[in-house]
């Protein structure tokens, strides 16, 4: 415990910390900023060295506490010189959070020198980073983060885990370690990597190959189709990395071997199951899979949920093990941007620490903050040697803002080859005129996920090797795939057109702004020059997790009659599809085996006479059906009329 005067000069000390850093970011010191002395910084470390101790507290306040000694471990190090003392004691922090990917780039920044703790503190870091590191073979050691080790050992002790986690937090990289250490065993198995979109499957395929190769796994083939392998193809195993719409492909293909065995199923983004129709599918295609091999071993990883335990419950393993990881590796600085009334070249710059929202400074920009400013002030913000993307709420706005940086920009002097190979790609497969082209002239792209795939491809490698400044995103962001970028510039953040952004999916774009082992921090920009629809900050960051399905049939139980008893109604419509696929879904995994949805025990009971006059509407059908029963079973997601 420390004093009461001690924590005020400690919370005074942090929140300037923080404040002098963006202030530096910016380009602007506040004349009555008092700089830093010897005696701040050892205060400030030591208190945070109390702070990193404090390992077993799961909670949202320990977790601040852990993220409060990281900020201070890396951010005091811009104001001490190499071979600094403070700069052994940084690293001492790091080891006792368990960051080991941190420590190591500390140490490639500004090496420690050997020896200079006391021999029981680097006694204490050395064993810390034992426990730390994985040893897949014995020639090849890993070091991980605390989250990391305890997903590796919930992975290895159970045939079914559920977790949640930041964006940063690294769990696709001990999913794919885990991979590799279950076919290190020899035994030939079957493992479906499910991922939500087809713009993560190279991603995820990519770095799957990677640890493969890395562990002289070479001869394990991992496949992005649903293409059926015998043992003799992959006798040492394969991996599958697929949409829900080809693991579905998967389970009733036609090939030398039933395809319903699959020793491993992992679900990335599982939170997905929540999001209308595409959740409904995820559902239908885990159900399907776990019902085919009851034995198989499954994961669920999902980004800043409160409940993933509800996961296991909903798809029968209430066995397995769950928990919510809430320390991320790698900090974001929200900084909030704001118009200044009556001057219209300012602009307010605050800091969002903890609930507090703090002054930083109020600066002259180069340009006036009306429409449009928000390409201005991304190239005013983005440093020479950093890469920053710009959120979108649609593809056109995407390309548009990509134009509008492009043309504020001068074509680059030396073009990376890469990039010279992509705009003549371009030019000569996609169109001589395509807008991306002006826009890579000058390192600038857009992403979104229905660009042609190898050119998205491309666009994800040129930003991953800094040979981009500037990507305008969309959603895709949201769903997992990985553009590292030390900024995010956002503005009025909707998922998809005129759907106001909720607080989880904010908090899961900002874990993007930051790259583990790559940067101590990443920098979130919300520009205010307009209005926001909704407030991201209003609500927890961690959301809860519910099936679509069961949302949708107990909520709206009579939009799913509607579509039962009209078939006119147009399929494709928005606000007719998602119904037409809960309707299918009742159809198949109820009707066509026998169960009744009447018996859901949620149901309101002024929903319960439409849920009776829907199984008997379907009851009709059954009676009448012509088709094979795998005929529908096949397309669980369309309307069995």
């Amino acid at each position: 415990m420390i004093s009461q005067a001690a924590n005020d000069r400690f919370e005074m000390l942090y929140q300037r910390l923080i404040v002098t850093g963006v202030q530096a970011k910016i380009g602007t010191t506040l004349s009555n900023t008092t700089p830093f002395t010897d005696e701040d910084l050892s205060f400030l470390l030591s208190v945070a060295s109390r702070l990193a101790l404090d390992n077993e507290d799961t909670t949202a306040t320990g977790s601040d506490k852990r993220m409060k000694a990281y900020e201070i471990a890396t951010r005091t190090m811009d104001f001490v010189p190499q071979q600094h003392v403070l700069v052994d004691a940084a690293g001492l922090i790091l080891a006792r959070l368990g960051n080991f990917p941190a420590r190591a780039l500390l140490d490639k920044r500004q090496p420690r020198k050997e020896f200079s703790l006391p021999p029981y503190l680097e006694l204490e870091a050395l064993a810390r980073e034992i426990e730390n590191t994985i040893h897949i073979r014995e020639d090849v050691a890993v070091p991980v983060t605390d989250f990391q080790v305890k997903l590796l050992d919930a992975l290895q002790r159970s045939p079914a885990v559920s977790v949640s986690a930041p964006t940063s937090a690294g769990k696709s990289f001990a999913l794919s370690l885990d991979i590799v250490r279950r076919l290190e065993k020899g035994k030939s198995l079957i493992v479906v990597y499910l991922v939500p979109t087809r713009a993560l499957i190279r991603q995820v395929m990519y770095d799957t190959i990677g640890q493969l190769n890395d562990h002289r796994l070479v001869d394990v083939p991992v496949l992005c189709v649903p293409e059926p392998l015998t043992l003799q193809d992959a006798p040492k195993g394969v991996v599958y990395v697929l949409t829900q719409e080809r693991l579905l492909s998967l389970l009733y293909s036609v090939g030398p071997i039933p395809q319903q065995h699959i020793d491993v199923l992992i679900v990335d983004e599982a939170q997905e199951i929540s999001d209308g129709g595409r959740g409904l599918v995820l559902e239908i295609v885990i159900e399907q899979t776990l019902k085919r091999n009851p034995h198989a071993a499954v994961f669920f990883s999902s980004p800043l949920r409160s409940n993933p335990g509800y996961l296991l419950n909903h798809f029968g393993r209430s066995t397995g093990e769950f928990f919510v990881e809430r320390v991320a590796p790698v900090a974001q600085t929200l900084i909030l941007v704001t118009t200044v009334k009556g001057k219209p070249t300012q602009a307010n710059v605050n800091v969002l620490i903890g609930n507090e929202n703090i002054k930083v400074a109020q600066i002259d920009l180069p340009f006036k903050f009306r429409n449009p400013y928000l390409h201005k002030i991304a190239i005013t913000f983005t440093r020479a040697d950093e890469c920053s993307i710009i959120y979108a709420n649609d593809p056109g706005t995407a390309e548009s803002i990509a134009e509008d940086i492009a043309s504020e920009l001068p074509v680059l002097d030396e073009l990376d080859e890469e990039i010279i190979d992509l705009i003549a790609f371009v030019k000569a497969h996609i169109h001589p005129k395509y807008r991306l082209i002006e826009c890579l002239e000058r390192g600038v792209a857009f992403h979104y996920g229905q660009m042609p795939q190898i050119i998205r491809a491309r666009v994800e490698d040129l930003l991953k090797k800094r040979a981009l400044r500037f990507v305008c995103c969309t959603s895709t962001l949201l769903q997992g795939v990985n553009l590292p970028a030390k900024n995010i510039f956002i503005e009025n953040p909707q998922k998809g057109r005129g759907r106001p952004m909720r607080s989880g999916d904010f908090w899961n774009l900002a874990g993007r702004a930051g790259r583990l082992a790559k940067e101590f921090h990443g920098n979130v920009w919300c520009i205010y020059g307009k209005h926001w629809d909704n407030d991201p900050f209003d609500g927890e960051k961690l959301e809860e997790m519910k099936s679509a399905f069961t949302n949708t049939l107990l909520a709206e139980p009579e939009r799913v009659l509607e579509v039962i008893k009209n078939s006119n109604l147009p399929s494709e419509a928005e606000d007719t599809q998602l119904y037409e696929q809960v309707f299918g879904r009742i159809f198949n995994d109820y009707m066509l085996e026998g169960r009744s949805i009447s018996d859901i025990s949620a149901v309101p009971e002024s929903k319960r006479p439409f849920i009776v006059s829907i199984e008997k509407e379907c009851a009709t059908i059954a009676s009448n059906m012509k088709l094979p029963r795998q005929v529908f079973a096949r397309n669980a997601t369309i309307s069995p009329l």
